[in-house]
């Protein structure tokens, strides 16, 4: 029986991972900060360790006995940490994560990165040879942490692979609940024109392919970008969620700019209080940046295949913030 080691494992992608790995028999081992929620976690027979990838001793200590490391710990897009925090977690804790393997003769390192390290995808699809294009300090310290894992592979002394998310949603996220949420009030526009192109991957999909790739020599050395059924367009997305609460498609866009400027005073406003503000300009690249991704690797060498339409997504995941409270259906 394989010993895992899930960092980042109170998080959505990590204790959903840690579910997946448990349920196929894996003794799972979760690193988590001594300040983290560990509610997403019970129900799942795990060793929990308090600890946080910039501490190497931590790390140290969690890794005795360790045959493969999920790397999912990460700082995502939150306009309140200074862009030192970006680095500082997401590249040096990668770098403390490989030190720790190679010290330790851990067998496996799985990585987990971002199809943002592509940028605005100006030539879709995007695959996994498509150039580094990052467009803000997240993506900036994912591409470091990616190059890192790469010098590592080339170094011999642990195998290790990187898997790039599309955008994630599933049962239990808080942040696209909130398109849901917004959606099905009637209450949000569309920002832009609604032409915009968007890739999702569900989370239990997603963990699956963590898994296996984590399973698969074949795998090693190798990058993934794992995402759904197919690319849509954002007026798509509200259309589809639309109709599952029963209303019309909104017809309200509004321009870009305005929006971008609004979040540009918030985060002059909320920064310096140490507050994550409202708005602010990263979300507004949600609805202008292209994101289309080519899948067929991990088709190859996985063998991975979504496990739903784009449309059975939506209506399964509106569906389970309904029945979980989260959103009230009005006439």
């Amino acid at each position: 029986m394989k010993n895992v080691l899930v960092t980042g494992a109170s998080g959505f992608v990590g204790s959903n991972l840690c579910a997946e790995l448990y349920s196929h028999g894996y003794n799972v081992r979760a690193l988590h900060r001594a300040t983290s929620n560990l509610s997403s976690l019970n129900g799942i027979k795990i060793d929990l360790h308090k600890g946080d990838v910039t501490d190497k001793e931590s790390i140290r200590k969690a890794a005795q006995g360790i045959d493969t490391i999920y790397h999912i710990a990460a700082v995502f897009r939150e306009a309140k940490h200074p862009d030192s925090y970006y680095f500082d977690v997401n590249t040096k804790g990668t770098q403390n994560i490989i030190e720790i393997a190679e010290e330790l003769g851990i067998e496996k390192v799985i990585h987990c990165s971002t199809t943002g390290v592509h940028g605005h995808v100006k030539n879709p699809p995007a695959n996994e040879e498509t150039a580094f294009a990052p467009r803000d300090v997240y993506q900036i310290s994912k591409c470091q942490a990616e190059d890192l894992i790469n010098k590592a592979i080339e170094r011999g002394k642990i195998k290790a692979a990187i898997v790039r998310p599309a955008m994630i949603w599933g049962p239990g996220d808080k942040r696209i609940f909130k398109l849901f949420k917004g959606i099905g009030l009637g209450i949000l526009p569309i920002i832009g024109n609604g032409k915009t192109w968007t890739h999702w991957i569900m989370i239990d999909d997603l963990v699956r392919a963590f898994r296996l790739v984590g399973e698969k020599n074949e795998a090693m050395g190798n990058t993934f970008i794992i995402a759904g059924d197919r690319p849509v367009t954002m007026s798509y997305v509200y259309e589809r969620i639309c109709k599952f609460f029963g209303k019309k498609p909104p017809f309200l866009k509004v321009p870009v700019l305005p929006i971008w400027i609004a979040g540009a005073i918030c985060e002059l406003i909320c920064l310096p209080l140490g507050m994550e503000p409202p708005l602010h300009r990263r979300r507004v690249d949600f609805y202008t940046k292209n994101r289309i991704f080519d899948v067929r690797k991990s088709n190859l060498i996985l063998d991975f295949k979504p496990s739903r339409t784009f449309e059975e997504e939506v209506e399964y995941l509106a569906s389970w913030y309904v029945q979980n409270n989260w959103i009230e259906v009005t006439a």
